[in-house]
């Protein structure tokens, strides 16, 4: 986290611009449908109940910090990565309570 913040001042200095399209696919394949696809897939495991919301949680969550680094190392577009992780923490905050809602009415 501390490497991306560092890397926010250039985005805003260079006024980077991401299409919606590209941002938003990964964000909504990540944070929405695998998360659909873990709820079905623990629907059809035995499972303690205690560790069937434990796994939901981690298949919710945002994208990993360390893929900013990654990208930065190996693709040199640290500031997409950085805006990719930045909005996917951001909209994570909204979508892991409403997949363990969901979550409440279908495994637990």
């Amino acid at each position: 986290m501390l490497y991306i913040g560092m890397i926010i001042p250039l985005i805003f200095r260079n006024h980077v611009k991401i299409p919606l399209l590209h941002l938003g696919t990964p964000i909504i394949v990540k944070l929405l449908i695998l998360p659909f696809i873990v709820t079905i897939f623990l629907m059809f495991v035995q499972l303690p109940d205690f560790i069937k919301p434990i796994i939901l949680i981690q298949a919710s969550m945002p994208t990993l910090t360390l893929a900013s680094v990654m990208f930065a190392k190996y693709a040199k577009e640290e500031e997409w990565a950085a805006i990719a992780t930045i909005t996917s923490t951001i909209v994570a905050m909204a979508t892991i309570p409403f997949i363990l809602y969901i979550g409440k009415f279908t495994i637990f």
